[in-house]
């Protein structure tokens, strides 16, 4: 199956089937965790009503395991996974995935991936590479008061981050 050019980066989260109501009194008690490898993550930031009818973000925290992944936009199909903790920093997994996508052939024109991914070193990685870069950038990058956000606001107003990002926002097919 030839695949199209655009590869979606992601991190995937797997709770831990673990009470942690349980599992905090097991440790109290000396006992080891029910589920050792397990560790606890954020999943990002939700918005919720308070007591006093006032909506706010509150960060939505959970146990268990964190996977990247890498798979093509058109088909859906994943190409690269690794396993990871619930803690683990989205960033640091991106060259891997790729690199494992390109060893299996993959021809990989574009990466998108949300702002967890957006590191300096990422970037130059893809550079380096030929690879156009989709990753959603933080807006520090583009509200910084210096030269050096001219090329992160050209990065963003390029035909192929706007067309990635779009597609990364897609339902799976």
């Amino acid at each position: 199956m030839k695949l199209n050019k655009l590869q979606i980066v992601d991190s995937v989260h797997t709770i831990a089937n673990v009470n942690v109501i349980k599992d905090e009194k097991r440790r109290k008690e000396g006992k080891a965790p029910r589920d050792v490898e397990a560790s606890w993550g954020t999943k990002g930031n939700k918005m919720v009503t308070g007591k006093d009818g006032k909506k706010h973000k509150e960060t939505e925290y959970f146990c268990g395991y964190k996977d990247q992944v890498s798979f093509n936009a058109e088909s859906g199909l994943v190409t690269s996974v690794i396993p990871g903790r619930a803690n683990d920093y989205d960033g640091y997994k991106l060259k891997k995935l790729v690199e494992r996508d390109l060893k299996k052939g993959i021809d990989v024109g574009t990466v998108a991936g949300d702002n967890g991914y957006d590191d300096g070193d990422n970037h130059y990685y893809l550079k380096e590479e030929g690879i156009n870069s989709a990753i959603r950038l933080n807006s520090y990058r583009t509200e910084k008061k210096d030269e050096n956000k001219e090329k992160w606001i050209k990065l963003k107003e390029s035909k192929e981050y706007q067309e990635g990002l779009k597609e990364r926002s897609k339902p799976m097919p």
